[in-house]
Parts: structure tokens; C-alpha cells; sequence
């Protein structure tokens, strides 16, 4: 054979796959760093032979540093001492399928293994469920873990903070391991219970902590309530606005002043926001909080408790609100102006999933509008905005050239808190050219300069008006949804 200008056709063969070849060849050695295989008398290794796709052995040259030569183009066989043709295996292709696994909501869940985990998981509510905002989203979420992971799911409601332990040890009893505290009052208690129930596993809304085996996330809140308070301002026509706040709800006075400085954008000095203080499952002190507002002139009013009634008793005095509920649009579809909610779904099915395939690892986090944590609605399109020296203009108009712009302003860089602000003492809080990060905001314990605070509506509580819950654990049998209806609840405006 002409050896001239040839191809070393062996020398190009990998190491992989002559050193998979061992494994079926008596006598085969494999090479390394790119060397060919040694050829001895009998052929490779000694014991077989290169031959031709016709079986005829094949002439074998080598160059001058002893490296394999040939010229021969057609197909070459490995066989061993009798002529038997020896397969070497290849590694299989890398597979072409690149399907991802969602929720039923869309959220992209991590890969399952093949041998997940059995969790089960114990919902923990302070509370009600039907009609309180919170509570109706964990328990969908609840529902949904069920049915997009089959994981088996129960309950315990009315939970009072000192019971915290006690409903975690009537779940734990029933096989449960994983506890889900869906409200931000149970975060410490949480906490404690981690530590003393190591092989638990902990979800926990509005916490800051973490541990191994403990998960929290703080929304992000107040970013949502200063884009409902510039609408409101736009909304306004008297020029006035109201708060109804529960003293209660999770991170309330930097809600109350986000909502305070929205407002405060379309007037520095607009300093008629009136606050009343009511406790949601009061719906008596609620209904007396709302009525104080509109007789001081306030036309537009934004909720912020755990309870629908005051949206629903707006919606029926016909006065536009704007209000923390997922089911806003539904609660008051002819006077709801804008509101917001947390999407807690994905973030829980995520950390469950993590737990089937035994790489939980708790920490703590925030949820914003950038990841869609906590969702926003947008502008009700049948009203119109203007009035109080504004031109009229249509929700859609308000909505994407003044509403969208701020969302991406604190979407890109959450500067809602900028200085100088001052409470309503007038204390310097923020200095002129210093801004609030989200820790600080979720710290803060005063209200802003602009606030009025009119009245607390909240009835004290005196020892014999705690009821205590009875700790029954619920949902076990089939993960049947709760007594109520999922959202909606069943107390209407009196």
C-alpha cells in the first residue's frame, strides 16, 4: 500500500471508545493521552486482528515515530482470534427532550426524581378562612399542591399564636411533615417549633428567619400600595382619601405610608389622607371606619385587612376602593379601582418539590412585583380619572403613560422611601438624598408626615373575647377544600 500523504485513521479513533472495547477484548490495552494501540504479531493486542469489511486482514504500516498508518478508506473491523466481529458500544445520544414541568399556573418546578420523598403537608391559619384575603390564597395554593404534585395536604384554621405548637404537634400526630405557617403573626413561633422538630420541614409567610429546615419570604408590599396610592390620587375627586387598616396586618404602617407617598406624587402637599384603625373580623368597627371616612369628605378609600367585608361594604355605598384581595374584581366589580395580592402558589410548590428530591435547603427571601410574587391589578377600564385641578383621563390612558412607568421605576430600583421624609411628628425619618432598602422599610413602626390619623375603631380585646380553636386538623381524606367557599366568603355588608 502507498504510505505517502496517508491518514492516521487509527490514531484518530478516541480513547474512550477503545478503552470501552477493553471490556469485551481479551488483551486489549487502551491508550491514553492520544497513543495508538500497540500492534503485535498477531494483531491488536495480540490476540485479534484489524481486518477489512470483507474480513481480510489489513495490511498495517507505521511511520517513522511508529504511529499507525493507512491509505485503506473502507470500514474497519475489529475482530477477535476466530474471526468474530467485536461491538464496541458508544455512549448514548444526549436526549433531544427538553420538556420543562410547570404548575398548572405556569411556574416551572424542579426536575422530579424517580424516587421522591413522601411529604405531607399541614396548612396553619390564623383565623378563617372564607373571606380572609390571605387565608383564601393559601388555602388555593393548598389545593393546587395537591393536585400538581399528589402530595397529600390538611388544616387546622382559627389558630390563636400561643396554640402555634399545639396545632403543629396535632398535624405532626397525623403523619404530616412539612407545616405551612400562613401568617406572618406566626413567623417566631415558626421558628421555635424548627429548632424543637428537626425532622420537620417549615414554609413561613412573612418571616425573616431561616434554617435548615425552615423557608420564609416577606413580600414586598408597599411597592404594590405606592402604585394604588397614585391611582387613588388620580381617582380622587374631592381631593381627599381614606385608609382602613388592620394595626394587625403584616408590615401595616410602611403599606399605610407607601400608599401615603403614591398619593403624594400627584401633590407634595397633599396632606388629606385620613387613616382609621379596625380589626377585619370586626366588621362592625370596620363598617364605622369607612363611614367616619366619607363624612370627612374622603371618595376614595383603600382597605388593608384580612377580611373582604370592607371592599364589599364600599362596593355596595358605591365608593371606588382600592384594597389588598386576590379576588378584588369580583368583590366590587363596578367601583374597584386598583389592589393587590401575593402569588404564593409557585413559591411553595417549588420548595415541597425540593423536598420530594431531598435537596431542601431552608432560607429565607422577598417576594416583589419583578417576580411576580406579588401581583397587581391593573386599572377597573370603566373609570375615568381627573378632578382636583387633573384633566380627565381614561384607565387605560393613566395606566400605561403614569402607572406602568412607576412600576418599572421600583421594579429597577425600589426607591419608594426617599428623603427627606418625615413622621408625622415631624421627625426627620429619612435624610434629604437617602433612600429606604427593603429591610428598613419592613422595620418601619411610624407613620408618615401627611398621615392623619383620626381614629382607632379597633375594640380592645378583653381575655374572655379570645376564642380559642379547637385544633382539629381538616382536608385529610381527600384534600376536600375548605368549609367555605375557596375565595368569596359569606358575610355581606349589613
Amino acid at each position: 500500500m502507498n504510505t505517502t500523504n496517508t491518514m492516521l485513521k487509527l490514531k484518530h479513533i478516541t480513547c474512550a471508545v477503545l478503552a470501552a472495547a477493553v471490556l469485551f477484548t481479551t488483551g486489549l490495552t487502551a491508550c491514553k493521552n492520544g497513543d495508538v494501540i500497540p500492534m503485535g504479531d498477531g494483531g491488536v493486542g495480540g490476540g485479534s486482528m484489524v481486518t477489512g469489511a470483507d474480513g481480510s486482514p489489513v495490511d498495517v504500516a507505521t511511520d517513522s515515530d511508529g504511529s499507525v498508518i493507512t491509505t485503506d478508506t473502507e470500514p474497519i473491523t475489529i475482530t477477535d482470534a476466530e474471526g468474530n466481529v467485536i461491538t464496541i458500544p458508544t455512549a448514548a445520544p444526549e436526549s433531544s427532550d427538553t420538556t420543562v414541568e410547570t404548575d398548572k399556573d405556569g411556574n416551572t418546578l424542579p426536575p422530579k426524581k424517580d424516587l421522591p420523598l413522601k411529604k405531607k403537608l399541614g396548612f396553619i391559619y390564623r383565623g378563617n378562612i372564607a373571606g380572609n384575603p390571605s387565608n383564601e390564597i393559601f388555602e388555593d395554593s393548598r389545593l393546587k399542591a395537591h393536585s400538581d404534585l399528589g402530595v397529600e395536604t390538611a388544616y387546622v384554621s382559627q389558630v390563636l399564636v400561643q396554640q402555634f405548637g399545639d396545632a403543629v404537634t396535632a398535624l405532626k400526630e397525623q403523619g404530616y411533615n412539612v407545616i405551612v405557617a400562613a401568617d406572618p403573626s406566626f413567623a417566631n413561633s415558626a421558628a421555635k417549633s424548627a429548632k424543637e422538630n428537626p425532622d420537620l420541614d417549615f414554609i413561613v409567610f412573612g418571616g425573616d428567619t431561616s434554617a435548615a429546615n425552615l423557608a420564609s419570604v416577606q413580600p414586598l408590599f408597599y411597592q404594590a400600595a405606592n402604585v394604588a396610592g397614585l391611582a387613588a390620587a388620580y381617582a380622587s375627586k374631592s381631593g381627599k382619601v381614606g385608609i382602613v387598616a388592620d394595626p394587625t396586618m403584616y408590615n401595616y404602617h410602611g403599606v399605610a405610608d407607601a400608599f401615603t407617598l403614591g398619593v403624594r406624587m400627584v401633590d407634595k402637599d397633599f396632606t388629606n389622607v385620613r387613616l382609621n384603625l379596625a380589626f377585619g373580623e370586626n366588621h362592625q368597627d370596620t363598617k364605622a371606619a369607612v363611614n367616619d371616612l366619607l363624612s370627612g369628605g374622603c371618595d376614595v378609600v383603600f382597605v388593608y385587612q384580612n377580611d373582604d367585608y370592607g371592599i364589599k361594604y364600599c362596593e355596595s355605598l358605591n365608593v371606588t376602593v382600592a384594597a389588598y384581595s386576590a379576588e378584588l374584581p369580583l368583590l366590587a366589580p363596578k367601583n374597584y379601582l386598583t389592589g393587590f395580592y401575593f402569588n404564593v402558589s409557585g413559591w411553595l410548590n417549588e420548595n415541597v418539590r425540593y423536598m420530594q428530591n431531598d435537596e431542601f435547603h431552608g432560607k429565607s427571601g422577598t417576594g416583589t412585583i419583578k417576580d411576580k410574587f406579588v401581583g397587581l391589578f391593573k386599572l377597573n377600564p370603566t373609570l375615568t380619572f381627573g378632578g382636583n385641578g387633573n384633566a380627565t383621563i381614561t384607565a387605560d390612558e393613566l395606566q400605561t403613560t403614569v402607572l406602568d412607568l412607576l412600576i418599572v421605576n421600583i421594579i429597577e430600583k425600589d426607591r419608594v422611601f426617599i428623603g427627606e421624609a418625615r413622621d408625622t411628628a415631624k421627625t426627620i425619618r429619612i435624610v434629604k438624598g437617602d433612600a429606604l432598602g427593603y429591610v428598613d422599610v419592613l422595620k418601619v413602626d411610624w407613620l408618615i408626615d401627611g398621615i392623619v390619623l383620626v381614629k382607632n375603631f379597633s375594640s380592645p380585646k378583653g381575655d374572655a373575647d379570645v376564642i380559642y380553636g379547637d385544633l382539629a386538623v381538616h382536608g385529610t381524606a381527600a384534600n376536600e377544600e375548605s368549609g367555605g367557599a375557596v375565595y368569596g366568603g359569606d358575610s355581606e355588608p349589613q
